[in-house]
């Protein structure tokens, strides 16, 4: 809600006037056409996942309904997701549109850093578009700076879990 808008009165008494209502993303799943550590896990497990859908998922009620896409290999990747680095402009009058005024994201690290020390400026510049777009559409940002992928060369060096990386 705008700021000059006041809350309903049930919403006033609960929630205070600046309180955020908001949506969240993460850059992988919804971004598309990412390239990180988890990038690399799907595509060495999706045929595996795929071949042992039935005996995994085979036990939901509506298994019926969704066998087909479970037993199928490209069901296990990312890919372009819901293309959101593309789309986001037309994800963010949505979000407005239901009333939110503010929206979580996360910066792809893989993406503005495809390699070590080498830094996507285009990536960068698209992210700052992006902020500017929320500021625009009168959403406040939210800033999610690590959302659990990485880029392959800091995974491959040990990531976290290696104090000199």
């Amino acid at each position: 809600m705008p700021e000059d808008t006041p809350p309903p009165p049930q919403l006033s008494k609960i929630f205070p006037k600046n309180f955020l209502w908001g949506a969240s993303t993460a850059a992988h799943q919804v971004e598309g056409h990412t390239h990180n550590q988890w990038n690399v896990w799907q595509y060495a497990n999706a045929n595996r996942l795929a071949k042992t859908a039935s005996k995994r998922l085979g036990y939901l009620a509506n298994w019926e309904d969704i066998a087909e896409q479970a037993q199928k290999a490209d069901n296990y990747i990312s890919g372009r997701g819901v293309d959101h680095y593309t789309r986001y402009k037309e994800d963010f009058k949505l979000a407005k549109k239901v009333n939110l005024n503010s929206f979580r994201f996360g910066i792809e690290w893989s993406r503005i850093e495809p390699e070590e020390g080498k830094w996507n400026e285009d990536a960068i510049k698209h992210y700052q578009e992006y902020i500017k777009e929320l500021n625009k559409q009168g959403l406040e940002p939210v800033l999610n700076i690590w959302h659990w992928t990485v880029p392959v060369w800091f995974a491959s060096k040990g990531g976290f879990e290696n104090a000199l990386t």
